[in-house]
């Protein structure tokens, strides 16, 4: 925890701007690095080469925003053809990407934009969600739908509306897929039930989300099945 906060401080004092997703481009090509030393390949070539991309653009741009106009005319003169090398091989794989990219776009990412969600291993807006988690069509990846459901839920495991009305697994979530409209819906990755936000509101006794009963005029109290079916046992034993 120390150490996060000396670096934290570091870039604040510094002034330099490395944003989250730099931050995580660098710990996932880190990753690699340290597996494929150990272990071997642990992802795809496609996912490792995305993942390089995106840590060479980052330095570039540190290099020509932080670093390059701190040194003189000699010293940049000595490193251009390093630099040449480095900007040709970022360019061949963003032409790879980009390629790949469109091939899947036109192909089997075609028609599926309410459906598709970033990748947490190569980065790229190619897993298409199926039941129980996602594909991604870039790099391979395969991740359940128990893997994937704390990425975009809001509240801790284990809280009441994390769990999908329609299976009663725990891995609702409230977010928008790749949709030129941005629209929120709330996606079960186990189950693919979907909802607007204003198909659900808490059930008054357990707090977990569900679908609105009557007329949603504020007179009745919606209440999920297991909660209804506690209050009519408790009813029929007082009966007796």
């Amino acid at each position: 925890m120390r150490n996060g906060r000396r670096r934290r401080a570091t870039q604040e004092h510094l002034g330099l701007g490395i944003t989250k997703k730099d931050a995580e481009a660098l710990k996932n090509l880190g990753k690699d690095r340290n597996a494929l030393q150990h272990y071997g390949l642990t992802h795809s070539a496609e996912a490792v080469e995305s993942r390089a991309g995106m840590v060479l653009d980052f330095l570039l741009r540190f290099l020509d925003t932080q670093l390059l106009p701190l040194l003189d005319t000699e010293e940049r003169e000595s490193i251009e053809g390093d630099m040449s090398r480095v900007r040709s091989g970022l360019n061949t794989i963003d032409a790879f990407v980009n390629e790949r990219m469109n091939r899947l776009r036109g192909n089997e990412l075609k028609g599926a934009t309410d459906s598709v969600l970033p990748c947490s291993v190569c980065g790229q807006w190619a897993p298409a969600v199926i039941p129980n988690g996602a594909h991604c069509h870039f790099c391979g990846t395969d991740v359940s739908g128990e893997e994937l459901a704390p990425a975009f839920q809001e509240f801790e495991p284990g809280h009441p509306v994390n769990e999908c009305p329609e299976c009663c697994a725990p891995t609702l979530a409230c977010f928008a897929f790749m949709d030129g409209a941005g629209e929120e819906v709330y996606y079960c990755f186990t189950c693919q039930a979907r909802y607007s936000p204003q198909e659900l509101t808490n059930c008054g006794g357990c707090g977990c989300l569900w679908p609105h009963e009557g007329d949603d005029d504020g007179t009745t109290q919606t209440l999920c099945g297991d909660c209804r079916r506690g209050i009519e046992e408790e009813e029929r034993a007082s009966r007796w």
